[in-house]
């Protein structure tokens, strides 16, 4: 990509737009979005290489401008491509890169640090990217923040080595409000993060995170590192957790904090637990002190027998405020939602629930699992499908 990108350095990054001569070209990898032009699709283009300015000259008056939205479209294009035409007028404000490699991560992170306009960021990798890579865009983020004049409160990012790297990008943009990362590794045991020290008052520091979403593939992940996060974001609200491996002792209520929406979603959290009844009754009994949670998922995780203690949730003087229960997935057999049927019945819902039941194995006793059904449906709005469990694949998966 370097090759491909030769302009002289100028001052100022919208100076090296008209300085360039090369042709643009289109590119399905990288998508913008404009503030001019917020619904379109934008097809982006390709001339010069990118020329950051510092912080610290922008802090001093020195310069005043920001990425120019044509030298970004023209760096991240491939020139193989047909022609697209001129970039869009505007400032992106929105910018994914469906394929973003080494190369084209580190020319981003020369721009990023003066990038204000920029309110979302996707970074989409067919690869892991290594920690060197991540760690650069952390160094670049935290310029970025430095700054009084960024705007970036979303950031996506898959797929990253190991959930360390979680905390790094929190720690260097701590304004961000949205993050979505996916964690693959097969390695066992602690990472080390060379030339990557953390302060103590990082540990502690505040987090303006709202949403966070955390789609996992470790064969263990440290719940210290997910619970500092959620410790330290007294404004999150949404909580997307998927296959997170809770190590044996460890109590669910640990990820809870004041939220609207919660979602566990193949975790096997009753896994390691020799009484899965009690654990569950722990679970149910920390999430009734969250009267601000209306949406819980608990899809994929081996409930079975178990569901009929998520009717607990409604019992007592202080019933849970969930509205919406997603319950998929969990190879409940129909004497085994009968018999939550019944105890509903007993500790009905404060106002209708939503019961999400899709793919568990109600044709396994058609008769048991309408009469379950019946009994629900006076304060119930339920989501079933015409899931065959004689299809031994999608059995297997729902027992996973």
């Amino acid at each position: 990509m370097k090759n491909l990108m030769d302009s002289k350095k100028s001052s100022c990054i919208s100076q090296a737009a008209s300085a360039s001569a090369d042709g643009p070209c289109c590119s399905p990898g990288l998508e913008t979005r404009t503030s001019e032009d917020q619904d379109d699709q934008v097809t982006p283009c390709k001339r010069s290489k990118l020329d950051s300015v510092s912080v610290e000259e922008e802090e001093s008056g020195k310069i005043n401008c920001t990425v120019d939205p044509q030298v970004l479209c023209q760096t991240f294009t491939p020139c193989d491509g047909p022609s697209a035409g001129a970039c869009p007028r505007g400032q992106i404000d929105s910018l994914r890169i469906k394929d973003c490699g080494p190369d084209c991560l580190r020319e981003l992170n020369s721009a990023l640090p003066t990038f204000f306009c920029l309110r979302s960021l996707t970074l989409n990798s067919f690869l892991i990217f290594r920690d060197s890579d991540v760690l650069g865009l952390a160094r670049a983020l935290r310029q970025l923040s430095e700054s009084s004049h960024s705007s970036l409160a979303d950031l996506s990012i898959s797929v990253l080595p190991y959930t360390e790297l979680l905390v790094i990008l929190l720690d260097a943009s701590p304004n961000m409000t949205s993050l979505h990362v996916e964690v693959q590794t097969l390695i066992w045991g602690p990472h080390f993060l060379l030339h990557h020290p953390r302060s103590a008052d990082s540990d502690m520091s505040e987090l303006s995170l709202e949403k966070l979403t955390v789609k996992v593939t470790e064969l263990q992940t440290d719940l210290r590192l997910i619970r500092s996060v959620l410790q330290r974001s007294p404004h999150l609200t949404t909580v997307h957790i998927a296959g997170l491996r809770l190590p044996t002792g460890s109590s669910q209520s640990q990820l809870l904090t004041t939220l609207s929406e919660l979602r566990l979603n193949d975790c096997r959290l009753l896994e390691k637990w020799s009484n899965k009844e009690k654990s569950l009754q722990q679970l149910v009994a920390a999430l009734k002190k969250v009267p601000s949670l209306h949406t819980l998922s608990l899809a994929q995780n081996r409930l079975a027998k178990n569901v009929c203690v998520l009717a607990e949730l409604f019992s007592g003087c202080s019933p849970s405020s969930v509205k919406q229960l997603d319950i998929s997935s969990n190879f409940i057999m129909p004497a085994e939602l009968l018999e939550f049927a019944k105890r509903l019945r007993t500790h009905p819902p404060p106002q209708q629930l939503t019961l999400d039941l899709r793919e568990n194995p109600g044709d396994r006793d058609p008769d048991t699992w309408n009469t379950a059904m019946q009994r629900l449906h006076p304060f119930c709005v339920l989501l079933v499908d015409g899931w065959t469990s004689t299809n031994t694949m999608a059995d297997h998966i729902s027992n996973m």
